[in-house]
């Protein structure tokens, strides 16, 4: 079963044009079909009462599974006052998709040594585009990206103008999925003793930092700087203002999230302040008006969310201020403006927990793998907040699911050996008493 749970994490990269099926309506990927066998293997062995999985939720052990099935639920109910049934059944369907990839991973992945063995496909797989991105550099040979006519033609008379697509539309998607790589070269790095292995992540490091400057995306290239600011911080910051660093933030967004709803007046003078500064031309007034809307969508929506998939029908319908594009462009905001305030608060308190367990394994774990994965893994989930402001829709992105699944899998493998050694320390003690 774990090796099918191998095969769902490595072909999420296929992407929609590898190995696919046209069904008409929707392509069926490679990753959709295995996602489907995994769901019907899944409660097979579970209606059996196999003892080896274990669909049992309390609070304590599945408080992630909790967080995304009231997502998806809150996304079904959005059904009642979503505006287009098209755009609702497509964000359900991938919330419901990434919910299943979160809930099966974090059945199937529950060892060292299966997080191990899924940050190495991840780090392999992304190391395939990394290969296709210089292939594409470097013969101008585009074999899935549908690229238009004058495009094309600037490639083949510019080979400095060419970026690399893959199998994805936007290249902005492509330089999100080479940021993802950062973190798990870096785990890579420290946790093997095979030299090649250890001179191939050193290579995908160098690989990536040529790529980001290639594809000029500006929002992963401030996601770098920001994963490196924050390795730098963890090193060098004590614990007690690092936590008061944490605690003022999320204080400071949830007064201000407040504020913003229940102060109209405070509204309109954040509109004109932000409308004053970039009063001027350019894509970067069109992604501050993108969240503008975003706010306004959400204040007329009463606080519930425009509807799954629906943030795009609202921005050609219904916008007060001027884009240049449906999408909203920013991870946070999409979970935000679609699904409501429930979602989006419990959202952020798991996200926080995320970056509060990672902290703890890594100033005090023993285990050197998660010692130094939570390092990483703590600069990777900061610095996902620049990075998921590059793609123009995060959700619609299937491969992010599938890492964030492993990412919590992995949380939870820190909250399993953060158990244990407080049960070995318990019985010591017990022991000691006795003595």
């Amino acid at each position: 079963m774990k090796k099918l749970g191998y095969l769902l994490i490595a072909s999420v990269f296929l992407g929609t044009d590898i190995l696919a099926v046209n069904a008409g309506i929707a392509q069926i990927s490679m990753y959709r079909m295995l996602l489907a066998i995994c769901v019907v293997v899944i409660s097979f062995i579970y209606i059996r009462r196999d003892p080896s999985v274990s669909l049992r939720f309390n609070l304590q052990d599945n408080q992630f599974r909790y967080v995304y099935l009231i997502w998806l639920v809150i996304g079904i109910f959005s059904f009642i006052w979503a505006r287009d049934g098209g755009g609702w059944m497509k964000g359900v369907f991938f919330v419901g998709t990434g919910t299943f990839t979160i809930v099966l991973t974090s059945i199937l992945m529950t060892s060292q040594k299966d997080l191990k063995t899924s940050f190495t496909i991840l780090f392999i797989m992304i190391g395939l585009h990394q290969m296709m991105g210089f292939y594409e550099i470097i013969t101008n040979h585009y074999i899935w990206a549908d690229l238009s006519g004058p495009v094309r033609a600037n490639f083949s008379a510019n080979s400095g103008a060419r970026v690399p697509y893959t199998t994805f539309t936007n290249i902005n998607d492509y330089s999100t999925l080479i940021f993802a790589s950062i973190p798990l070269s870096c785990i890579i790095l420290f946790n093997t003793n095979k030299k090649w292995l250890k001179g191939l992540s050193i290579l995908s490091i160098l690989s990536t930092l040529f790529l980001l400057y290639r594809t000029g995306s500006r929002g992963n290239q401030l996601a770098l700087i920001l994963f490196v600011f924050t390795l730098f911080i963890l090193k060098t910051m004590k614990r007690r203002y690092l936590r008061g660093v944490l605690y003022s933030l999320g204080v400071f967004i949830t007064i201000f999230v407040v504020a913003y709803f229940a102060i109209p007046s405070l509204r309109y003078s954040i509109y004109s302040v932000v409308i004053d500064f970039i009063r001027q031309s350019g894509s970067n007034v069109y992604r501050i008006n993108l969240l503008l809307n975003g706010f306004a969508f959400l204040a007329q929506s009463f606080g519930l969310g425009v509807g799954a998939g629906n943030i795009e029908t609202w921005m050609v319908e219904s916008p007060i201020f001027v884009v240049d594009a449906p999408n909203i462009h920013n991870w946070f905001m999409d979970i935000l403006v679609a699904y409501g305030l429930i979602t989006f608060i419990l959202y952020t308190l798991m996200y926080l927990y995320i970056l509060r367990q990672l902290y703890v394994s890594y100033k005090y774990s023993y285990n050197p793998f998660i010692r130094s994965s939570s390092f990483f893994l703590f600069a990777y989930v900061i610095s996902f907040v620049a990075s998921s402001i590059s793609s123009a829709s995060n959700i619609f992105i299937e491969w992010q699911w599938v890492m964030w699944a492993v990412i919590i899998a992995f949380v939870q493998l820190t909250e399993k050996k953060e158990s244990e050694t407080l049960m070995t320390w318990r019985k010591d003690q017990a022991f000691s008493t006795i003595k």
